[in-house]
C-alpha cells in the first residue's frame, strides 16, 4: 500500500451536501432573488418564429 499523501483527498458526496448546507447561497445564484431570471422565456421572441 502506498502510505503517500500525494494525491488530495476528495471529499466524498455526503461531505459534499454538508459543506453546500453550511456555506450560504450567494445571492447571484439564488433564482427567487434575482430579477433577472426569466422563468417562461418567450421562445419565438428569442429565435424568431419559424416560418
Amino acid at each position: 500500500m502506498n502510505h503517500h499523501h500525494d494525491t488530495p483527498v476528495q471529499p466524498s458526496a455526503t461531505e459534499r451536501q454538508l459543506r453546500r448546507l453550511v456555506v450560504p447561497e450567494p445571492a447571484a445564484y439564488a433564482a427567487d432573488k434575482r430579477l433577472d431570471v426569466i422563468r417562461e422565456p418567450d421562445l419565438d421572441l428569442l429565435w424568431g418564429s419559424n416560418e
